[in-house]
């Protein structure tokens, strides 16, 4: 099996960054709007669904623990402290210090009500179609919770590509700076298509 390299992890990581932040901003505005209950907005209820899923099964990609499938490579945080370690773009002890600040970010998210073990279950259960889950569904999962795990997360992949470049990596796609630069055009696009109240 070939072997990824630094860059092709760290670009797939930062596209799935990307992902998160334009992800969360758009379901952001859904979530705190009233959304009526007839039929004619129900595609903005199936929208909120689909976007609250989408942005914890991106969480679970980028919190993945490193290894090679049968498919691939992970291409994780952890996977990108690893080869960039190995690479010696990282000092071990920098890469030690971000995986302590992911372990933080979990801590975080589990005194905030949301058990991180529930979420890598959510992901298995969405991802095996055949299995009806005994966990929440994402509308029983406080997303304010999620929406800080994925801000937090967001700064530290961000974090991680600043400290990368410093080192003498090339720039591949740079991040936005703002997490919430993806929430202002969440709302603006909104705004423009659905007449939705704050609840």
């Amino acid at each position: 099996m070939m072997v990824a390299t630094l860059q092709e992890i760290r670009k797939h990581l930062l596209d799935d960054a990307d992902e998160l932040t334009a992800t969360t901003g758009m379901v952001v505005p859904l979530l705190r709007a009233q959304i009526d209950a007839g039929e004619a907005f129900a595609p903005h209820r199936f929208l909120r669904r689909l976007f609250a899923r989408h942005v914890i099964l991106i969480l679970m990609r980028l919190h993945e623990e490193p290894g090679k499938k049968r498919v691939g490579e992970t291409a994780s945080i952890a996977s990108l402290l690893e080869r960039a370690t190995a690479d010696e773009k990282l000092s071990p002890e920098e890469a030690e210090e971000f995986q302590s600040v992911l372990g933080k970010l979990v801590s975080n998210l589990e005194v905030d009500g949301v058990r991180y073990s529930d979420l890598k279950d959510f992901r298995v259960a969405e991802l095996a179609h055949s299995v009806h889950p005994r966990i929440p569904r994402t509308a029983s999962l406080p997303f304010s919770a999620i929406w800080r795990f994925a801000h937090d997360t967001f700064e530290v992949v961000l974090a991680i590509d600043q400290r990368l470049k410093a080192s003498g990596c090339p720039s591949i796609d740079d991040l936005e700076a703002s997490f919430d630069v993806w929430i202002d055009r969440g709302d603006a696009f909104w705004a423009s298509r659905i007449n939705i109240t704050d609840s």
